[in-house]
This record gives structure tokens, sequence and C-alpha cells, in this order.
């Protein structure tokens, strides 16, 4: 009878865990519980790390707000209280910058195109410059005579008008009226005027006829308005070279 061996015990590796000690259970260490003892080699690969979300704050130094608004200061009027001075006598006092040109003032209100309001704005304005104390002379020289009526001159009973002053020489002072409104004067126009377009032509220096005949008493006012014919004829022209500024009223 043959005697039965019993199969060898398998050798015991000696335990990586010490007696009362528990092992972690990561991957990492089933890792190492699996290696082969008799293996030099040990997993190389480190526990990954767990991802952590980090709050990015941003800073900014903080700065002092001088941002505040100014507080207006006072700035004197040079001319309050004062009336408005004409003539010579309107120079712009010691350290103050003048922002309007200085008087007198020649202005033109001219347009090509009829029923635009060339005659209502002279008048208006006129009148308006007279009430704050300035003296006015408005010239008409629409042969219309619009602007003549609408102060209240009846051009059929007058001798001289702006017509004899451009073809004739005549002093421009001895045509200008009065009106009733206080410091407003009015070289008048009359239907003469109508023909003076074609009398102009051969007219020596035509172009400055009024020019010369202003020049003579522009300093007996602060303002000279102009009103136009609705056309851009000779005496548009003249309107154009006495004056210093143009104004082209529209309608919108």
């Amino acid at each position: 009878m043959t005697d039965l061996q019993s199969p060898p015990e398998p050798e015991q590796t000696p335990s990586l865990q010490a007696e009362g000690e528990e092992l972690p259970t990561d991957r990492y260490s089933a890792d190492l519980d699996s290696a082969d003892p008799n293996s030099t080699d040990l997993p190389t690969e480190a526990p990954p790390e767990e991802e952590t979300e980090e709050e990015f704050v941003t800073e900014y130094p903080e700065e002092p707000d001088d941002r505040r608004a100014e507080e207006p200061k006072d700035v004197e009027d040079p001319t309050d209280g004062q009336a408005p001075t004409t003539g010579a006598e309107d120079s712009p006092a010691e350290g103050f910058v003048r922002t309007t040109p200085a008087l007198p003032r020649v202005i033109a209100l001219a347009n090509q195109k009829g029923g635009v309001g060339k005659t209502t704005t002279t008048v208006n304005l006129g009148a308006a410059l007279a009430d704050l104390g300035y003296r006015v002379l408005l010239i008409d020289l629409d042969p219309q005579g619009n602007a003549t009526t609408g102060l209240g001159i009846n051009h059929h009973d007058l001798d001289v008008t702006i017509y004899n002053v451009l073809l004739q020489d005549v002093n421009l002072d001895e045509c200008v009226e009065p009106t009733e409104v206080k410091g407003l004067f009015i070289a008048p126009a009359s239907l003469d005027l109508a023909g003076s377009e074609i009398e102009l032509v051969t007219a020596f220096s035509r172009e400055s006829k009024l020019k010369r005949a202003l020049d003579e008493v522009i300093d007996d006012y602060d303002y000279v308005l102009i009103d136009c014919p609705p056309s851009l004829g000779l005496l548009t022209v003249n309107a154009l070279v006495a004056a210093t500024e143009v104004m082209v009223p529209i309608q919108c």
C-alpha cells in the first residue's frame, strides 16, 4: 500500500500589514497587496490628487475717489446793471474778452426765395434791438416796400427814398425817417426801386453804391439791418457788399 503524502503547504509570505493595523483600501494600497513579494519593482504611479475647485478673486487696490463735482464759481458780469453802450463808447473793458463783433454791425437779411420771412425778421429784429436801447437803421431794398409800410410809413408821401440814394447820389441821412419805435429809423423804399436793377447796370462802381452811402452815416447807429429783395440782382449784391454779416432766413 502506497503511502499518500499530503501536498506541501504553501510558504506564507510576510504580510505588509502590521498586527492590529488596517491597510488602506485605495487603489495604491491594492497595488501593493497584489505586487510580487519577490519583485523589487514597486508601482511608481503616484495616487492622483483630488481636484479641488479654487475661487479666483481679483483684488484691486482701493483708490481714493476724488471725482466730486466742482461747485460752480460765481462769475462777475462786467455789464451787470449797466445800460448798453453805443458807437465809439462800446469798447471792451480791461481784462474782458469780447465774444460778439464790435458795433456798429451791418446785417443783410438775404435769400433769393420769397416768402421765407426776410421782411418779418428784419422788422421784428430791428424793433427788439431798439427796445434794448440801441440805435437801429433799417434799409428797405425790396421794391415791394413791405418793411416801409410795416413800420407805418406811406411811401407815396415820400419825396426822397433809397432809390434816390443809389441812383442820384443823394446823402443817405436825407431819406432816413423815424418810426413809432423809439431808436428805430428806416431808409424807405418806393416803387421807383423796381427799375433800379436796369439803371444800375451802367452805373460806375454799381455794386458798392450802398456801401459808400452808408459809410457816411454808419457812426450814428449801432445796428444797420438791410431787407433784401427775393433775388440775386444788383440790389442784393449792394447789400452784401455793404454788410459785415449775413442772415439767411429759411422756411423749414
